[in-house]
């Protein structure tokens, strides 16, 4: 996850106005390109970037699109479960997570990154949003 100061300094330069900025969190594209950035290394990368955006900006973040394999429970539900947790330090200047089309299970949508079964109930992925 990089930060890219140079997007944010073009949009305020041309009278763009936001009070968060929002971002996506999928370790599964990331990793196809790069095997060795783990989950934990990006995780590492967003606490700089967050950080970075809140000296500079003063603004906090916020993780707007997580995913995760669906048929991959357990490591999905480490993965939500992580950033959720992430975003309940306030010294983490994230605010929040939102899981992107977590409802869109395989068998009907074809999307794998979501968090629902093929038989329509919720996976484990989703039980990261209830830990407290």
């Amino acid at each position: 996850m990089e930060f890219s100061s140079s997007y944010l300094e073009n949009i305020i330069d041309h009278g763009g106005k936001f009070d968060i900025f929002g971002t996506s969190y999928y370790p599964y594209w990331v990793t196809i390109e790069n095997p060795d950035f783990t989950h934990e290394k990006m995780k590492e990368s967003a606490v700089k970037c967050f950080a970075k955006i809140r000296r500079r900006y003063g603004m906090d973040s916020m993780i707007v699109e997580i995913g995760a394999v669906d048929v991959e429970e357990e490591r999905s539900y480490q993965i939500v479960r992580d950033m959720v947790e992430l975003s309940d330090d306030p010294a983490n200047s994230c605010l929040g997570v939102f899981y992107w089309e977590p409802q869109g299970f395989r068998s009907f949508s074809k999307y794998a990154l979501s968090a629902w079964k093929d038989d329509g109930t919720p996976s484990k992925a989703m039980l990261a949003f209830c830990h407290k």
